[in-house]
């Protein structure tokens, strides 16, 4: 078996995280990519995120009647922060041997990759993959295989912007997800103030 790793905070998952993971498990000749939501991840521990159980309940909608792609809840049920060693240590520890695991990422994250918690660990219990935007130059890393996928060029932070603003996200998001954010209500101004740089919420 051969399976792919996507990790991340999905608030919210996107169409460009289903491109990247369908692009790459073409390339890599992946079996399945299993989507791991973060519980809290490092480098955004200071920012609110939506409660995980919700991330997670977008993230299954996003991937559903996609026979590829699975889901595993394992940084939420293990709490606290979510290091991409352990995780993988614990894949690794169910799958054993007899299955070659890659861990892919965006090219935005390429440029932190050595302050990761054990970065050096990592690559050693998985093939690390980035993928990046044909054309675009990146820094090579060693240990680190760079693959050219074709990504839509959309993040979950400008998503939220966007709905923030009271503008249209529904080309970016699968049905279900778009459904459920509206649903929810989810990441819209609750006290909208229009200053100098723009429209911007009101913290509550």
């Amino acid at each position: 078996m051969r399976i792919g790793i996507l990790g991340g905070t999905f608030d919210p998952i996107h169409k460009g995280h289903l491109r990247l993971a369908t692009a790459a498990r073409r390339k890599l000749r992946l079996d399945r990519i299993i989507f791991i939501p973060a519980n809290i991840a490092p480098h955004k521990k200071n920012r609110e995120l939506l409660p995980a159980s919700e991330r997670y309940r977008m993230a299954r909608l996003a991937i559903k009647g996609k026979p590829y792609f699975g889901i595993s809840d394992y940084e939420i049920k293990k709490g606290g922060i979510s290091y991409s060693v352990d995780t993988l240590k614990a894949f690794r520890k169910k799958t054993g041997k007899k299955a070659k695991l890659f861990f892919l990422t965006g090219s935005d994250s390429l440029s932190q990759l050595k302050a990761w918690k054990d970065f050096d660990k990592i690559a050693q219990l998985a093939e690390f993959v980035v993928a990046a935007r044909p054309g675009h130059s990146i820094k090579r890393i060693n240990g680190v295989h760079i693959i050219r996928v074709p990504t839509l060029d959309v993040s979950s932070t400008y998503i939220r912007e966007r709905i923030k603003k009271g503008l249209s996200v529904k080309k970016f998001l699968t049905t279900g997800v778009y459904g459920y954010i509206n649903k929810k209500g989810f990441y819209k101004c609750t006290q909208p103030l229009l200053n100098k740089e723009g429209l911007r919420c009101k913290k509550v």
